[in-house]
């Protein structure tokens, strides 16, 4: 995680904890990388922001004299200067209910003491990632001034963060991008099921770089979790598939700006051929992309053609990557196995239109995989 590109120098984390040991053992876990501000209370913290002190992340104690933190939390999130900061619960209280109070008082994470350093350093360090790319998405789009071809050079950018934080192995994002190259040209001749607009060169070009975007919620998501080895736990899984949303409200926020900025009308049509096409198909991938053509992915229980066409083919670009390569839960699959399985899903995680397109260029899409894998997962 040390290779993470922010400006570690110009961050601040507040630190609030009624307990002066724990206070000194968070300031010397995270000072090296941040200038840390400690407060023993939550009035004394609410205190440091309204003169000024503002921080760019919060680690919260729930149980302490006065205000507890779900009240410290709640009353943070009410002040416009740090609405939007990420406030992480750290507290002895581990019950679930517990961190459904958290995140219902407006908490991006949860962590239960005694947790160790590092920890707590990564999962700080990934909601700082996050702000940072929201941030930079926002003004970006402030810049636009009708030159939407800049809001996209940025936004495929922080396409790579995912990369950099080595989720997913260092080039994952451009193997994904070009499966659903390979994919979409494909299913272009067929025309079936609402793919017919990736004819359109225009069309598929914007497709295929707003691909690298698919998987941008995962910046919110806590670094021992993406990386558990083993089976993930019923809340854990459900923590794991938040990420479509999160990226999708991400993406969605910078549409909603974009569009004040333009004017744009976003008709059907604009969604795939207007000046927010890249924007809109990268919002319907990042929410859709789990979605199952029989009904039983998430988050929507989305089935069918009401499954937006560009998810259907990053959803099984991303299957077909998993499979092949090394993950923290899994060894890698063998191709022989990687295509009876996929081959076996269709019609019911899988468009069939996508998995007979992919019956043409599994061949292709192989070579893609063998050329732009790292070693260290392929075995």
């Amino acid at each position: 995680m040390s290779d993470l590109p922010l400006p570690h120098d110009q961050k601040t984390v507040m630190v609030v904890d009624d307990a002066p040991a724990n206070l000194m053992l968070l300031t010397h876990a995270l000072a090296r990388d941040y200038r840390v501000v400690t407060a023993r209370s939550g009035e004394e913290a609410l205190a440091l922001v309204e003169a000024g002190d503002l921080p760019d992340a919060v680690l919260l104690d729930v149980v302490m004299p006065g205000l507890d933190g779900y009240e410290v939390c709640r009353r943070f999130k009410a002040l416009p200067a740090t609405a939007e900061v990420p406030v992480i619960f750290l507290s002895a209280r581990g019950d679930s209910q517990d961190e459904i109070l958290g995140f219902e008082a407006g908490a991006v994470d949860y962590i239960v003491k005694p947790s160790p350093a590092v920890v707590v350093r990564a999962r700080v360090r990934n909601q700082l990632a996050l702000r940072h790319a929201q941030e930079q998405l926002a003004s970006a789009n402030r810049a636009l001034q009708g030159e939407v071809v800049t809001l996209e050079s940025g936004l495929q950018a922080f396409a790579a963060m995912g990369d950099a934080l080595g989720k997913t192995g260092a080039q994952h994002t451009r193997r994904i991008q070009r499966y659903v190259e390979l994919l979409a040209t494909a299913v272009a001749a067929v025309g079936q099921h609402g793919h017919s607009a990736w004819a359109d060169e225009a069309v598929r070009k914007k497709l295929v770089g707003s691909a690298a975007l698919y998987d941008l919620g995962k910046l919110g998501l806590p670094e021992d979790l993406l990386l558990k080895p083993g089976v993930l736990t019923p809340e854990e899984r459900a923590r794991m598939q938040t990420h479509a949303e999160m990226g999708a409200q991400a993406l969605q926020g910078v549409l909603d700006e974009a569009v004040s900025h333009l004017g744009t009308h976003m008709t059907a049509d604009s969604g795939m051929r207007g000046p927010l096409a890249f924007l809109t198909l990268a919002r319907d991938m990042a929410l859709s992309h789990h979605e199952h053509w029989d009904g039983q992915g998430y988050p929507l229980g989305l089935s069918g053609e009401q499954i937006p066409a560009s998810a259907r083919l990053v959803g099984f670009a991303d299957v077909y990557d998993a499979l092949l390569s090394r993950r923290p839960h899994k060894a890698p699959w063998g191709r022989e196995r990687v295509r009876e399985h996929l081959l076996a899903q269709r019609g019911r995680q899988f468009d069939p239109v996508v998995v007979d397109a992919f019956v043409g260029v599994e061949a292709e899409m192989y070579q893609v995989w063998e050329r732009q894998t790292d070693a260290v997962d392929r075995v």
